[in-house]
């Protein structure tokens, strides 16, 4: 059995070549299957009679792929040419690549993939690995790129030739390029420019098709009848390259050549900083009367609530976090998923305490098909049900997460009034790490020093109601600079100013306690002399260190080095008579950083557990 795909520019042909090859084939008395590979479902058409067959993915979507025959797929066709519509989803929404797949799946299941040739008629352009199916899997063994002169008709075939070159590498791809054949335009020149192309790729021109006239007339006419071929004029020039194509060799060509090599894209370091979804679960469900659903396929929600779980459990909190998920499937892939949110925004508002709030977060796959999840949140509903997106793979990362959940959540809090006693918002605590209340409690310290109360830990452990707070703290302090733009947010929103990190280092504590000062109209000094002695009674404890060599492990393992880090880690050594040398014990700076006095009171117990061995 032979197998052949026809690739090229949209608009170029195609389908009518397909046809035209079909029909000559039939005519030679071989076994004919052809499989129309686009949306449009229009490549049989010819083959028909111009009549429009059911399409595969029209049928799964009525009955599902397990109450289809063959029956229901296949249709004879001209001269017994057996013809298949993948079809797709309405233009717009899903994932039409995704529907060639199953397209492809369902016909091996149906052991419907047989015959002397089948001729694959893919998509104009290939824009995704989904329309890449029939030679990136192994199911098309020869590539035609169908062109004419014109220059984008070649840019297309030659970037569709590099992913042929790509392809061909692959043990279980195993096409090669079969020819290039020109669709003729009309244009001066057209068919020398055609073969050059052919040359230049390391492949050759197949006979010239008899022009865009003659290329338009099938399509045109409706019907006609049983007896007469698609195209005579076409049918004989194609059916004269389609019996050579049919000898008892397999036609192979040698790789195409790099002829118009465009830039890689470099490589994307925050690929290393975690998944945007966990990032903003890891604050919403801290909203504890609210319910998270996450919008795509079952795998998303099963990996993060393990994750929260654990995470909950390890610091001794005892709780299940409310995530409910679409359970996004293949068919809901294909066709768009937002009948699925909209079911399992119901069953949210159906759970039993009733949800305050509920936040809607879009995974990778979701982005991808298009669903407008913003319009189906959007609708009235009891409770305010917020969309937030979440797709990682659009340049998020774990950080964007939280920042775009913060800021998600602060939509819901209304203007405040101040209070008239001095407090602070603690915005943007990273909730995953094991110190993360230490931490709070050493901020509280702090700033209890300067006569200042927490007002709202946003959003750890708050109520939706407790959002009415938001607006009527004093300052905001921000867990670190990255949430500079949820400051800001919060700025224009209520007037409230921020300080944009928790504190770090010895003279750092100081000077944030100077910053808060500031802001706040209060004299810091007397603060700023009372921490720098609870410093030196905390150093004191560590003196037995004084005079040993370390060595500090400042950089990230995936991030790099830290400059701050390594300044923080100076000023302890320098602090305690460290001396830094190579060779000296290697101490670790924890990421993210110690918070304040306290968290380098931690550090440097586990810096003397390894100095003192």
């Amino acid at each position: 059995m032979k197998q052949i795909a026809l690739y090229g520019k949209g608009g170029i042909g195609k389908s009518t070549t397909a046809a035209n090859l079909s029909a000559a084939l039939a005519e030679e008395g071989l076994d004919i299957l052809q499989i129309g590979c686009d949306p449009k479902h229009d490549s049989t058409r010819m083959l028909m009679h111009g009549t429009w067959i059911p399409t595969v993915l029209d049928l799964i979507r009525e009955r599902g792929d397990e109450n289809i025959t063959v029956d229901d797929v296949v249709y004879q066709g001209f001269r017994g040419v057996r013809c298949v519509e993948a079809g797709g989803p309405e233009p717009g929404i899903g994932c039409a690549g995704r529907g060639i797949i199953a397209t492809f799946q369902l016909l091996e299941r149906l052991d419907a993939l047989k015959g002397d040739v089948i001729v694959y008629d893919v998509l104009g352009d290939v824009v995704c690995g989904g329309f890449a199916m029939p030679m990136r899997e192994g199911y098309a063994q020869e590539i035609y790129l169908v062109t004419s002169g014109e220059l984008m008709s070649i840019y297309a075939a030659n970037n569709i030739a590099k992913a042929i070159a790509r392809l061909s590498r692959r043990a279980r791809s195993r096409c090669t390029l079969g020819g290039v054949i020109c669709n003729a335009k009309n244009i001066e020149g057209e068919q020398d420019l055609v073969a050059e192309f052919a040359r230049r790729i390391n492949s050759r021109s197949s006979p010239t098709s008899p022009g865009p006239g003659m290329s338009r007339l099938p399509n045109c006419t409706g019907r006609r009848s049983s007896s007469t071929p698609p195209n005579r004029t076409r049918q004989r020039s194609t059916g004269n390259w389609g019996a050579r194509s049919m000898g008892t060799r397999r036609q192979v060509s040698p790789p195409p050549s790099r002829w118009m090599n465009s830039n890689p894209s470099p490589l994307n370091s925050s690929r290393f900083e975690g998944c945007t979804l966990t990032g903003a679960l890891s604050v919403l469900t801290e909203v504890r009367d609210a319910v998270c659903i996450i919008h795509g396929p079952a795998g998303c929600a099963h990996h993060n609530f393990s994750l929260l779980h654990a995470t909950l459990f390890s610091n001794d909190r005892l709780e299940v976090p409310r995530l409910l998920s679409t359970r996004l499937t293949e068919n809901d892939i294909i066709f768009g998923g937002e009948e699925a949110l909209e079911t399992t925004i119901a069953r949210a508002l159906s759970l039993s305490p009733a949800p305050a709030s509920i936040f809607v977060l879009s995974t990778c796959i979701v982005e991808t098909i298009g669903d407008d999840t913003e319009a189906v949140c959007a609708k009235p509903r009891g409770v305010p049900v917020i969309a937030v997106p979440t797709a990682g793979f659009l340049g998020g990362v774990f950080e964007t997460g939280i920042r775009n959940a913060l800021l998600s959540v602060a939509s819901l809090a209304r203007p405040g009034t101040a209070e008239p006693t001095l407090s602070a918002n603690l915005v943007g605590e990273k909730n995953l790490e094991y110190g993360v209340d230490e931490n709070a409690a050493e901020i509280a310290r702090l700033l209890g020093r300067l006569g200042i109360g927490i007002n709202l830990r946003f959003v750890r452990g708050i109520s939706t109601r407790d959002l009415e707070r938001l607006g009527s703290a004093t300052v905001n302090i921000l867990r670190e600079p990255a949430l500079q733009p949820v400051g800001e947010d919060l700025r224009r929103r209520f007037g409230t100013p921020y300080v944009d990190s928790f504190p770090a280092g010895l003279s750092g504590t100081c000077r944030f306690l100077e910053e808060v000062g500031r802001i706040c109209g209060i004299d810091a000094s007397d603060a700023v002399e009372e921490e720098r002695a609870y410093q030196k009674a905390m150093l004191e404890g560590f003196c037995d260190m004084a005079g040993s060599r370390v060595c500090f492990q400042t950089a990230h393992p995936m991030l790099g080095a830290d400059p701050a880090a390594e300044a923080v880690c100076t000023e302890c050594a320098r602090a305690l008579d460290l001396t830094v040398a190579p060779d000296g014990v290697l101490v670790p700076f924890p990421y993210p950083a110690p918070v304040g006095t306290a968290g380098l009171r931690r550090m440097l117990h586990r810096w003397r557990l390894l100095v003192r061995g």
